[in-house]
């Protein structure tokens, strides 16, 4: 499970090292956290997760550890590395992590969970997706 949601999270890395604009690199990483969200494994996986918790605990925290809580880790410390360049300014690095997740998640999770009709069908609503939460993020968190 540790190695499979390692797997599934691991194009998230590269995005914060290459450099770019703190836009640029958001959009590559919110295009490919969504593409994680409507992959059909990932759902396979949580949906898993999710049934087995109360009798595996262990092993839905090494899932989370291994995957979105490591995203979350390697997204933080990027954001708190654009704050101290003075690319950003966020007063709270961790709230905000969780807001760009989350905006990123939106729907999608519980969606996909609950086997209902995808709400991003195509590349270009996944794409809408993405640009929206970016934008609404750095609207809130870009220097001025």
């Amino acid at each position: 499970m540790k190695s499979r949601a390692q797997e599934l999270l691991s194009p998230v890395s590269p995005f914060f090292t290459d450099g770019g604009k703190p836009g640029d690199v958001l959009r590559r990483f919110g295009r490919t956290i969504v593409d994680t969200y409507v992959n059909s494994d990932y759902q396979r996986l949580l949906r898993m997760m999710i049934a087995e918790v109360e009798l595996f605990p262990d092993l839905a925290l090494g899932f989370f550890e291994m995957g979105p809580g490591r995203g979350r880790k390697i997204l933080k410390t990027y954001l708190s590395e654009q704050v101290q360049k003075g690319a950003l300014k966020i007063p709270n690095v961790e709230f905000a992590t969780e807001q760009l997740l989350g905006s990123l998640s939106g729907g999608l999770v519980i969606r996909s969970t609950l086997g209902l009709s995808p709400l991003l069908k195509t590349d270009a609503d996944i794409e809408e997706w993405v640009e929206i939460a970016v934008s609404a993020f750095l609207k809130a968190y870009g220097r001025r």
